[in-house]
């Protein structure tokens, strides 16, 4: 979906910077395989729980 409609939206209104946050490992390697830059990790802590969260950008032209 993104490749199909979202980054052809944004090449036509002039490209720029896209980025997304992912806290899932297969998502991370997806994003990576595929030409993503990560980066920022961090941990984010609840009051019961903490979760991994990784950020990643690509530049549509």
């Amino acid at each position: 979906m993104l490749k199909q409609c979202l980054f052809p939206f944004i090449a036509r209104q002039g490209g720029g910077l896209f980025t997304l946050i992912t806290h899932n490992e297969a998502n991370r390697h997806f994003y990576r395989k595929n030409g993503w830059t990560e980066f920022d990790e961090r941990v984010l802590h609840g009051e019961e729980m903490s979760l991994e969260s990784w950020s990643y950008k690509t530049v549509i032209k």
